[in-house]
């Protein structure tokens, strides 16, 4: 019988990433070629940056409380995603960056980045991004314990648009599910 044809790529990436064992730091660098697979033109792009649901006490994933579905464990240390740069030929689209968690401002994992241009659909770009991922203690398959790392959530990553042209984007929730389109993955980790 013959294989199912793969998805075409919407969102695929290059990345190179360093992680230092000491700091539990991971910074990382490459390319986001993301493609407007909708019918309509888009003049932003939204980006997930789930590490930043361990960014304090106060975010929308530490602040919901589950029960023991998932874990209700509490942060030992924060971590966080710095995005640095977001940039499309040579434009740096970051500093334009903003929250979308309307009424929760603590929240820093849904980000609205505008693009200079509308995108036609079927269009694509390359967006250069570089980023330092600060990996909280161990909680919730996310983190670091003693010289243990689990990497999870730990790149920019961009959003679900639907082919009518609603992004499908939201913070990051304790019963949150990872929606996002297919792509390719080139990605070289270095670590001790």
């Amino acid at each position: 019988a013959a294989t199912a044809p793969h998805a075409d790529p919407v969102a695929s990436y290059t990345l190179h990433a360093t992680l230092d064992p000491v700091t539990h730091v991971v910074t990382g660098q490459g390319t986001i070629r993301w493609r407007n697979a909708s019918r309509v033109p888009q003049r932003e792009i939204f980006l997930h940056l789930y590490l930043n649901a361990f960014k304090s006490d106060r975010t929308v994933f530490t602040r919901f409380v589950a029960g023991s579905f998932r874990g209700d464990g509490a942060l030992g240390s924060h971590g966080f995603i710095d995005v640095k740069r977001l940039a499309l030929r040579g434009r740096d689209l970051w500093p334009d960056a903003d929250k979308t968690s309307p009424g929760d401002p603590e929240d820093a994992t849904d980000i609205r980045v505008p693009l200079p241009d509308p995108m036609a659909p079927g269009d694509a770009i390359d967006l250069d991004v570089s980023f330092e991922s600060h990996l909280p203690a161990l909680l919730f398959r996310t983190g670091h314990f003693g010289g243990f790392h689990m990497v999870a959530q730990w790149f920019p990553k961009v959003a679900r648009l639907e082919p009518d042209g609603r992004w499908a984007h939201f913070t990051f929730h304790r019963l949150s599910e990872f929606y996002a389109d297919f792509g390719a993955y080139d990605v070289t980790v270095d670590t001790p």
